[in-house]
């Protein structure tokens, strides 16, 4: 067996590893856990995908050539960094300009009137952080 060969399957068994872990511990964890756990994973590269043969890394032509819009796509995976849930159009969101979190407006206790006066918001968590 050829040496590309060879680590093309040491990649893919080493991806096949890692999704059973992450299955094994996601079936502790609820709905919307579960959910903001694979969204992050899905958001990172396989090993299968970074494996690099002879100094040059391979790439997945699709990956590469792939261009994401900012829609409802991509906000179906966001969720709300104080209860995780999910993203839902119908119900008002403001984002963290120091960690990029978005929130509940309700979570956070900020009306849409509220935010509109708001030049930086910084989350719950940033200003605890902020004050010790």
């Amino acid at each position: 067996m050829n040496r590309k060969d060879w680590l093309s399957l040491v990649a893919v068994h080493s991806d096949c590893w890692l999704l059973s872990v992450a299955f094994y511990f996601g079936a502790r964890l609820n709905c919307n856990e579960r959910k903001r756990l694979f969204s992050m994973m899905n958001d990172l590269p396989t090993v299968f995908e970074v494996r690099s043969i002879d100094g040059q890394p391979t790439s997945n032509p699709k990956l590469a050539d792939e261009s994401y819009e900012d829609g409802e796509e991509e906000q179906g995976d966001t969720f709300c960094g104080s209860c995780g849930g999910g993203y839902n159009s119908d119900e008002f969101w403001i984002g963290c300009d120091n960690c990029e979190r978005w929130y509940h407006g309700k979570c956070v206790k900020i009306t849409l009137a509220k935010a509109e006066t708001i030049k930086v918001y910084k989350c719950p968590s940033i200003q605890k952080k902020a004050r010790h």
